[in-house]
């Protein structure tokens, strides 16, 4: 093994793309465009507007908790019934801001099974890394339809912006 090391071939123009200055930016004086690759910005998910937690105008919410299995079924008879969602229910699942929406829709593929479970398809689960035993927050707004699944890495942050947002604000009052 004496042979010399051989550097990468990579354009010039590439380069001075993806090296940044020491300001840690690159000005867009400086980019240079690579053909075939496109910088647009991606969408903003719009998540649904739930109603008034404490049940004012608005709406009330619904929340329970349910063990994900190994199949994807969830079973919270509560939240579901809330929703008026019945066996065969016919539900349209989409990922938001790795959360779970679902919402019942007429031409949808997904529906309630015969034991009254909601089952979340492989694709969803596996794009929010979901895995069996995963305890989930359903939180249903029945006036809109929707039922927002939270994966724990959701309502974990959730839990702790609240408590850092509650202390805090208790810790500056004394």
């Amino acid at each position: 093994m004496t042979a010399p090391v051989v550097p990468a071939v990579i354009p010039t123009a590439l380069i001075s793309a993806l090296v940044a200055p020491t300001s840690g930016t690159i000005p867009p004086s400086r980019t240079v465009p690579v053909p075939g690759l496109r910088r647009t910005p991606l969408p903003l998910a719009e998540l649904p507007k739930l109603g008034d937690p404490a049940g004012g105008p608005g709406g009330r919410l619904v929340c329970g908790a349910a063990t994900m299995d190994c199949n994807g079924r969830l079973a919270d008879a509560t939240v579901i019934a809330a929703l008026g969602w019945g066996i065969g229910a016919r539900l349209d699942i989409r990922v938001r801001e790795g959360l779970v929406i679902v919402s019942a829709a007429v031409d949808a593929v997904f529906t309630i099974t015969r034991a009254g479970h909601l089952r979340l398809p492989a694709p969803v689960r596996h794009r929010c890394g979901l895995v069996a035993g995963d305890r989930l927050l359903l939180v249903a707004d029945p006036d809109a339809g929707t039922l927002l699944v939270y994966p724990p890495r959701a309502w974990r942050t959730m839990i702790i912006q609240f408590v850092a947002g509650h202390l805090g604000s208790e810790e500056a009052a004394s």
